[in-house]
């Protein structure tokens, strides 16, 4: 009989819980290229109240999103008790803040609402670090090996089972 390393190790009672962990980390040592931070696209979806009869003598025709006190999105599309628009924005994962505008029909704009912030994760950054990297995969090995880590975003859930498991660590070996 041949006796590896692993079989050596993981024989131990004190590393046969952490066997798999070591040796996943110590693979992706190995493997992983540096962590990155991606610009991805986010579909959000702002619900809102505009009271536009408020407002005499305007015809509502827009909205507009501001990120960080840019645009971000507009629409265009108007209904009468609108509580809601869609938005598609690019940019990279992080909390930012948002206002919303009204548009007018004479080419006016209301006054921006009070910043609201809001985060947009990446997927698989369950360490919130705003990266997928090394740091995702053992942060999602240390929640299935029963460990408590310091910083946990669920909001890098892939599967979005509400819960971070081995396929977060999967997703973030695969995207390291």
């Amino acid at each position: 009989m041949i006796n590896t390393t692993k079989d050596r190790l993981c024989n131990s009672p004190v590393f046969d819980r952490y066997c798999l962990i070591f040796f996943i980390v110590l693979l992706s040592f190995f493997t992983a290229a540096p962590g990155h931070t991606t610009v991805s696209e986010y579909q959000l979806q702002i619900n809102f109240f505009f009271d536009s009869e408020s407002i005499p003598n305007k015809q509502v025709s827009g909205y507009r999103l501001y990120r960080e006190d840019s645009e971000a999105c507009l629409s265009t599309q108007v209904e009468p008790q609108q509580q809601s628009i869609e938005c598609a924005i690019t940019c990279e994962p992080g909390t930012y803040n948002f206002t919303l505008s009204v548009l007018f029909g004479d080419n006016t704009e209301s006054p921006k609402s009070p910043p609201f912030p809001y985060t947009l994760a990446l997927t698989g950054d369950v360490s919130g670090d705003g990266k997928v990297d090394l740091k995702d995969v053992i942060t999602g090995l240390q929640v299935i090996s029963g460990i408590r880590p310091s910083q946990l975003n669920l909001a890098g859930d892939v599967n979005k089972d509400g819960r971070i498991g081995l396929a977060e660590v999967i997703y973030s070996l695969n995207n390291t």
